[in-house]
Order: C-alpha cells, then structure tokens, then sequence
C-alpha cells in the first residue's frame, strides 16, 4: 500500500512538472537574533533602576511554490526564542515551532486580475499605518483570514478582505476567548496610482468585532461583539526630489464592553513632506496628531464617548519614536499625541545611516495630578533621539545597529510614571540573514524539451 501511495505522488509530481505551465519551488530562511539594551524602554526608568540586556532571535523556514497561470503557495515556520530560556538539556518544548503563515492563492481571469488569498497570512496596506505586519517585533503579526483582490487595465485595485475566529471548533456556541484578539474583521482597500505613479491615493474602510464578556444579575454568563470602523486615506506625491505622504483616518462604533459601551470617536492626521537633498539621501519632515480624551473635561456626558484614536494592527513601532512609548501595547485610551519630527536618511549601497529626532506632546489635555484644582498639566512630554544605521554583508545578509535617548519632561512622568531625570535609553544591534537554500524553476513543455 506504501508504495501504491509512493508511486501515485511521484506520478503526480511528474505530471506537474510536465505540463506547459513555469513553477518555481523555492526553500527559504530567515535568522535574525537581536541583542537589545534597555534603561527606560516604553516607560521611564525608576530611581536607582537597573539596566537590562538579552538576545533575542527569530528563525524561519519557508516553502514557496507557484504555478503562473493558476496558483501560489507559501508556508512559514516560525521560531521565536530569548537565548537561555531554556535548558542545555531540553527534555520538551514548552515553546515549539509556530506556523506564521500558511497561505494559498487562486488566480482567475488574464494577467491575474482577479485573486483569491486565503489561510494565515500577513496583511500590509500602503505604509503600515492601520495594516502592518509588525515585522520588527520578532514574533510579528499575522491574520486567518481571506482576500479577494481585483486588479483591473487601469491598474487600479480592490481588496475585500473577511476573518472570523473561534478558539476551537465548538458544536455549541460561538463564544471567543482568545485574548488580545478579535472575533471577527471586514475590509475594504481601494487603491490607484495616477499621473505615471507619482500620485497614489487607496481608501480603506474597516470593520472590527471584538468578543466582550461579563455576567448579570444572577451570575450567569453574557457576550456580545462589539464593533469599531475605521475610514480613511492613504495619499503618496512624488515629483523631481520631493515627496510628500498623507494620512488621514477617523473612528467610529462602540468600546468593548457588554454593559453600557461609550460610543467611540477618534481621528488621525499626519503629513510627510521630504527632499531628495543628494543621491540616496532625504531629509523629512513629519507632524502627526492623534487624538486623544481631554482629562480636564468635568462634563459627565463629555465621558459617553472615547475620544482616543486605536491604530488597530498597524505597525506602530515604525511611527513616533523606537523606544516604543507610544501604542505598542501601551498608549491606548488615554491623551493622544502630537509627534513632530525631522528625519534624515542617506542610503548608498552598502550601508545606511539616519536620524529621526521626534517631538512629543499630548494630543489632548492631561490633568495635572498634583493639583488639587482640575488643572491641565504642561503639553510637553520631551524629546527622542533615535540613531541607527546598517551595512550589507552579502546579498543574504545585513548588520543593523542603533541607539535611542528619550529626555523627558515633568508631563512625561505624569503619564508614564518612573523619573524624568533618569537616563533613558535603549540600543540594539541585529544581524539578519536571508538564505535561499534551494530554487529550482520547471521548464514549459516546448519541442526543444521533449
């Protein structure tokens, strides 16, 4: 029976290989460990508070396979480790291999005008803002989800994308319990490139369900979804050596609570206006506001709604600073943020280097907590400093290294806590290499190969 089963896959391998269709089959890498120093990382540092240093490293496999006219896959394997978590003499483990992504498409129509994505993937949408993969965290990010995209003889795109998840295939209920998660998302992103790619605009409008819980009267058990929108554009300008990127987002639907929901509220706005000023180099400047709740309000109905923007899955630790003091797991409902700031980045070849100094302060007001009166503290939170640059190793691999300094202010502490005059840095430096272990490529089925 073995070898019926044996003889019927390397039958079907050949005649795959054989039809007049390209495939390429392809098995990838990734290493990436990541030695990281913190002293007020996220939030101030304390007094006397000690520093703290670890390797970190994400290592990967990845199957890909394509067939051109009808079909793609993708698999990646994922393992995600502190080094020295575990024993010299690991008996099981507790953290095994994780599948990151798992993913197939379906192409219909001439030229793939219409595609089918489905399965565990990442989700990326113009520059990360709202839909990112979070890929500098190691772990980073992905959805189960499906997409339907349609390219049409314009160029123009449209992506409808839907997930639902349960924490176990139940025959009673749909209940979700599955923490920092959501039940359920629909998307919609439009996008279109005019005036040969030098203006691109895409609209996203998404919809997500989040599972709240509590209990009534009598104890007994009570759960509803709770739904935010988002809307919203993305628009990117490119002319000579200047550029200049927008965004432009508002917040809708309810919190997720079962018993008395606020209705929820909140925007974002930034601008990126750059300048080419030599080859491979731009400076950028960058101002960003993201609302927030005025906690200087005494009105009770002013309270009804939350008033703070949530980036949902965008990848944060890309925007308002790398010390990560703002929305990557922390920041939500709370003052929001004005982040000013000016970037310079030169890129030759081999190596990179850049600079971005950022500007912090609330996006609403903050009540002084020393104040017996309601009184709005100082809008200032302080300033950050991130250095960072690279070099390429080979084709598969890169060195990458940079360093952090906040200088906080008297409000910084009010919100974070810890000392402002404590020394907050951070720095890190990471090797990544991306091997190609093997790549093979079918030939079509032509007379020459027969």
């Amino acid at each position: 029976m073995k070898n019926k089963i044996k003889n019927f896959l390397l039958l079907a391998f050949m005649a795959i290989s054989s039809c007049a269709f390209s495939q390429v089959f392809t098995i990838s890498g990734e290493l990436r460990p990541r030695a990281e120093y913190y002293h007020g990382y996220k939030t101030l540092a304390s007094k006397g508070q000690k520093s703290a240093f670890s390797i970190s490293q994400r290592t990967r496999l990845n199957l890909a396979f394509e067939m051109d006219k009808w079909f793609s896959t993708y698999i990646s394997l994922q393992d995600v480790r502190t080094w020295g978590s575990q024993s010299q003499l690991v008996a099981n483990e507790a953290n095994g291999v994780s599948l990151h992504e798992a993913w197939g498409e379906i192409y219909m129509g001439k030229k793939k005008m219409g595609v089918v994505k489905f399965g565990r993937q990442e989700i990326i949408y113009d520059d990360h803002r709202i839909f990112g993969n979070v890929g500098w965290v190691q772990q980073a990010r992905s959805h189960d989800a499906v997409i339907f995209k349609y390219r049409d003889k314009s160029k123009a795109e449209i992506q409808l994308g839907f997930a639902y998840n349960q924490d176990s295939q139940k025959l009673i209920g749909t209940v979700y319990t599955v923490g920092s998660s959501y039940k359920t998302f629909q998307s919609l992103w439009i996008h279109k490139d005019f005036e040969k790619k030098n203006l691109g605009v895409s609209l996203l409008a998404l919809n997500v369900g989040v599972q709240a819980s509590d209990t009534n009267l009598v104890g007994q058990d009570i759960h509803k979804v709770r739904f935010t929108q988002i809307f919203g554009t993305h628009i990117s300008y490119n002319k000579s050596k200047f550029g200049l990127v927008l965004n432009a987002y508002a917040q809708t639907g309810r919190t997720a609570v079962v018993k008395k929901p606020l209705k929820v509220f909140g925007y974002l706005a930034s601008a990126d206006l750059s300048y080419k000023f030599i080859k491979n180099g731009s400076v950028h400047l960058v101002y960003e506001y993201i609302s927030g709740t005025n906690q200087t309000k005494t009105d009770p109905s002013y309270y009804r709604t939350n008033h703070s923007f949530n980036p949902m899955f965008g990848t944060n630790h890309a925007f308002n600073g790398f010390m990560d003091y703002f929305y990557v797991g922390n920041h939500l409902n709370s003052v929001g943020l004005q982040d000013l700031c000016l970037k310079i980045k030169y890129n030759p070849d081999k190596f990179s280097v850049g600079g971005d100094f950022h500007f912090f302060f609330t996006g609403n007001k903050m009540q002084d907590p020393t104040s017996f009166a309601v009184t709005a503290a100082k809008p200032y939170l302080g300033t950050e400093i991130d250095l960072y640059g690279g070099y390429n190793i080979t084709k598969w691999a890169a060195l990458k290294l940079g360093y952090s300094h906040l200088i906080a202010s008297q409000s910084m502490e009010y919100l974070k806590g810890g000392d402002k005059n404590a020394i907050n840095n951070w720095g890190y430096v990471s090797l990544i290499v991306n091997p190609t272990f093997f790549k093979h490529k079918f030939k079509k089925d032509t007379e020459e190969n027969q």
